[in-house]
């Protein structure tokens, strides 16, 4: 386990930057009202697939547990607050100005941000699409656990991530079973879907120091992909067999149908991604991987550009994903594009200390 592949820490992986790129277009795709078996397909894979970069691009060795929290709160949950406390804001506005004001629904957003999970009936409503980023930052810290207490054990690393996988079905089952108390069986900063995200992203972690540069045919990410999709279809097939009220899987509501076939199955449709990337891009679609380096901020708005498109298209009885779907995607990678230029201590803390050392050295300086 302690054996890492040596890579020059400048390299950039830009065929990863394009890899999220995609992802986020799909995601952005997969919101949009679409054909069913498209839709069902692009939730076979398209959030893991962020864990299993995440864990991918992380480094679990080498670094202390409050170092690692530190990182982790700076990178993920800093965004998490800021963001969310700009979303009760302009829920609170969009609601005065529609004539909907409420006390009751301000208090329920706040007490939303602040679990950080699916508590009522529409999260978008509440903290929207901010549920990735409490539950990657949680995958990160249960994966970085179970990392260190497995040591070089491959039989304790099996024990402990049979453990969580095991827990994540027990509470997919609990939240299926009483889906209409909701409060009393989610976990609260995504815990519960941290449980087999913290599994992906030790995958991705894993897959670069073990298998990064030992599977590295094109034909291999093929097959890869191949077994991905033909293991989600099966999954999907039993799902439909048993009666899911909700046909497809969906790793925010845990509806993941036989969890093992789920977790293979988007494992090896995101791997063969990277494989197959990594073997034919060579660096001509910059203008996807920009929409990789903006994807956290695309994530986070696109939701809510979304609504608003429905709103004006329904007005005129023409909300159509083939209108929507591209509209809202340009709209929201404009205004990723212009928090990331001018609003970037947003979404980074290190940007917000440089400001704010410019301001007080300033404000020295007058003095």
């Amino acid at each position: 386990m302690n054996n890492q592949t040596k890579m020059p820490k400048k390299e950039r992986m830009h065929y990863l930057d394009l890899l999220k790129g995609i992802g986020i277009v799909l995601v952005v795709l997969g919101h949009n009202s679409f054909h069913d078996y498209v839709t069902q397909a692009i939730y076979f894979f398209h959030m893991p697939l962020f864990f299993v970069i995440s864990g991918f691009l992380d480094k679990l060795e080498g670094v202390s547990f409050g170092d690692y929290f530190r990182k982790k709160m700076k990178r993920l949950m800093y965004p998490y607050i800021t963001f969310g406390v700009l979303i009760i804001i302009y829920n609170t506005l969009f609601d005065i100005l529609s004539g909907s004001r409420s006390s009751a629904k301000l208090m329920k957003r706040i007490a939303a941000l602040a679990y950080g999970n699916l508590i009522w009936e529409n999260n978008s409503e509440y903290i929207g699409t901010l549920w990735f980023l409490a539950g990657l930052f949680c995958s990160g810290m249960i994966a970085y656990g179970i990392y260190h207490a497995s040591g070089k054990s491959r039989v304790k690393l099996f024990i402990f991530c049979s453990i969580s996988m095991l827990a994540a079905a027990g509470m997919a089952v609990i939240k299926n079973k009483y889906p209409t108390r909701l409060p009393a069986v989610r976990l609260p900063w995504c815990l519960d879907v941290a449980l087999i995200g913290a599994l992906f992203y030790l995958a991705g972690y894993f897959w670069r120091q073990k298998w990064h540069d030992k599977v590295n045919r094109t034909y291999q990410g093929i097959f890869l992909l191949a077994a991905g999709f033909l293991l989600g279809t099966f999954n999907l097939a039993y799902m439909k067999f048993r009666g899911y009220e909700m046909l497809r899987t969906d790793m925010l509501q845990m509806n993941y149908g036989i969890i093992p076939l789920y977790f293979v199955s988007a494992l090896f449709i995101s791997l063969g991604l990277m494989v197959v990337l990594k073997n034919i891009y060579h660096g001509k679609m910059r203008w996807m991987e920009k929409l990789g380096q903006l994807s956290m901020l695309i994530m986070i708005d696109h939701i809510y550009i979304q609504q608003i498109i429905a709103r004006i298209l329904n007005h005129f009885n023409r909300n159509l994903w083939i209108i929507s779907f591209p509209v809202s995607l340009a709209i929201s990678i404009a205004f990723a594009l212009i928090i990331d230029k001018y609003l970037g201590f947003l979404a980074d803390y290190g940007k917000l200390k440089i400001l704010l050392g410019r301001r007080s050295s300033r404000d020295g300086r007058q003095s």
